[in-house]
């Protein structure tokens, strides 16, 4: 406890403090409507109250409102639930949600398990514009976090895996919530993670989504892959019957592939009309005539080059609907 407490002295006093704003709401899975901590808090403000209520300690606001249940059971099977139930400091708690969850890659021994779940906690209360402020987040586990988060609040992300909901309020500190495993360096598959991951996406406009009623896909490419994975097969399938049955039917759809930066600007560009390729290809095989589709290539133009906890998101192929115009 003298070590987190130190490193939360520690971060408290780098950062500066920011305006005040209004907090807001959100429904996260089951829990219901759920405070969001402020954005830019001031520092007055970040206290430790003086009788926590065990409803809303950072690990019980993880598991019953950020649909967290696997990895809070896991930190309660370690032991460092009752280090997170403490009254006397203040922590951030990135949890993963069960969806994204691998309970796998925190090892077999306990000392082992208990270091990597370490990992997923940082002392001291950071909300996301507190951590924009950081390009790396000292951990319980000694080692740090890469921290990439955008000032206009456009994305926020640590390591490779995205925060999904930022800024979940706890009486003792924050959760954000993320879509992948966090692994400390010397963890043996840190770098395969980060490398391998299958957060490459299918992005369809929100507006065919609205549409046609479906559910945002699931990521499905992964590094160097223009395979197109189980889980968006399903979506694909709901898309393909919108655009020829459905409400879309006989609407052209654009199908976008991008890459991430590594390789050479000609190679990138060619796996990524694969991935549009792969795409089309499917949805022709799930009953949409080809004259509904068109391809087109981007490859590494919009990647974040310098960003490779963000080189997943860039592995993507995003569908939109083609005007009159053909724009």
């Amino acid at each position: 406890m003298k070590t987190l407490t130190a490193l939360s002295t520690l971060l408290l006093t780098a950062v500066a403090a920011g305006g005040c704003a209004n907090k807001a709401a959100v429904d996260i899975d089951r829990g219901g409507p759920v405070a969001v901590v402020d954005p830019t808090p001031t520092f007055e403000k970040d206290h430790v109250v003086d009788k926590v209520d065990p409803e809303y300690t950072v690990l019980t606001t993880a598991d019953t409102h950020a649909n967290a249940h696997e990895f809070a059971e896991a930190m309660r099977k370690s032991g460092l639930d009752k280090e997170l139930a403490q009254t006397d400091t203040l922590y951030t708690l990135f949890a993963p949600s069960d969806e994204h969850f691998d309970a796998s890659l925190l090892g077999s021994d306990p000392a082992e398990i208990r270091k990597n779940l370490s990992y997923y906690i940082v002392p001291g209360r950071m909300t996301s514009n507190e951590l924009t402020d950081l390009q790396k987040a000292p951990t319980a586990s000694g080692m740090e976090l890469d921290v990439l988060a955008a000032v206009d609040g456009s994305y926020f992300a640590v390591n490779q895996a995205r925060v999904l909901v930022p800024n979940v309020e706890a009486t003792n500190g924050v959760v954000h919530v993320i879509d992948s495993m966090l692994l400390p360096p010397d963890h043996p598959m840190a770098t395969k993670l980060r490398q391998d991951s299958p957060s490459g996406s299918i992005f369809i406009d929100q507006d065919i989504l609205t549409v046609c009623g479906i559910e945002a896909p699931r990521a499905f490419f992964a590094f160097d892959s223009s395979e197109v994975r189980g889980p968006a097969k399903e979506t694909l399938g709901q898309l393909s019957t919108c655009v020829t049955d459905g409400p879309l039917a006989g609407e052209t759809l654009r199908l976008e592939g991008y890459a991430d930066p590594r390789g050479s600007a000609e190679y990138n560009k060619t796996l990524a009309a694969k991935r549009a390729n792969a795409v089309e290809s499917y949805l022709e095989s799930a009953g949409v005539p080809d004259d509904q589709l068109r391809s087109v290539s981007f490859g590494e133009r919009f990647a974040h080059d310098s960003q490779p906890m963000f080189w997943d998101y860039d592995r993507r192929v995003d569908i939109v609907l083609l005007d009159d115009t053909g724009a």
